[in-house]
């Protein structure tokens, strides 16, 4: 079953150019997906779209969270001031952006909110902290403190903007956000089958493609099926081909597609 679908969160009525353009997007990506190709094999370069991120940005997020460094269980843990990313690669949860739905003055310990910088330019900075976990750690609370409707504050996200955050765009029409022109073949990743199951700090994933396209010549030729995507979201951060020119908002993260190199691809 085919499912192309989109939206646009936010804490204000979105622009009539911000509408048209998330239409221009869901048609483009509809158009492509009309007809279905056969996927490649291999080790190939693979585009994922801010929506098909999420695979590689769970482990990540998971991983910088003071509760899981407590718990012994993040391979971050004691890699603060390494360089583990690509230089290209930061990373901030920033509560006080305008327009964000999870903006706020201050976290659910009523600590004051302000940005902080995760990782910079591949560098491990710091990770979030609520009260509890910042004592424990002989640290500072970040002001990520949330409370659910039972039980005590966690650590917990609001959000998250990879790199700068800078040049937001709403939903442009170009899919790959201009990355795939120097691609001979391979495959461009906007949902993935199964992700978060498993053991999602450790990196490792393998999932099938819920809606992908392939690209030869650097262009879409179709939308492919029964095709998986394999690897580990650590080592394919070391090695990122290219940040596209399509940074937008999904949900609560900000990020723009990204190409990433040697990413295993096998039909099923």
């Amino acid at each position: 079953m085919l499912v192309v679908s989109d939206a646009l969160e936010g804490a204000d009525v979105p622009s009539d150019e911000a509408l048209a353009a998330l239409v221009a997007l869901i048609n483009a990506r509809l158009d492509h997906a009309l007809r279905v190709v056969a996927p490649p094999e291999g080790a190939l370069p693979v585009v994922f779209t801010p929506a098909g991120l999420s695979a590689l940005m769970l482990p990540v997020t998971q991983a910088l969270s003071g509760k899981a460094v407590l718990q012994g269980i993040s391979p971050l843990g004691a890699k603060v001031g390494q360089e583990v990313f690509d230089a290209r690669f930061s990373l901030t949860d920033d509560p006080l952006r305008i327009d964000r739905a999870t903006s706020r003055p201050l976290d659910d310990e009523c600590v004051p909110s302000r940005a902080t910088c995760l990782v910079e330019r591949g560098v491990v900075q710091r990770f979030i902290y609520d009260l509890e976990t910042a004592a424990r750690a002989k640290a500072e609370s970040t002001g990520n403190g949330q409370r659910g409707i039972f039980g005590k504050p966690v650590p917990g996200y609001t959000n998250i903007v990879l790199n700068d955050g800078a040049a937001q765009h709403a939903a442009p029409p170009q899919l790959g956000g201009g990355l795939l022109g120097d691609i001979r073949d391979g495959l461009l990743v906007d949902e993935l089958i199964g992700v978060g199951q498993g053991n999602v700090i450790g990196g490792a994933f393998s999932h099938p493609v819920a809606l992908a396209y392939r690209i030869e010549r650097g262009e879409v030729t179709g939308r492919v099926k029964d095709a998986a995507v394999a690897g580990n979201a650590y080592e394919l951060w070391k090695r990122v081909g290219g940040f596209g020119a399509d940074a937008r908002w999904t949900g609560s993260r900000s990020a723009p597609s990204v190409l990433f190199e040697g990413v295993s691809v096998a039909r099923r």
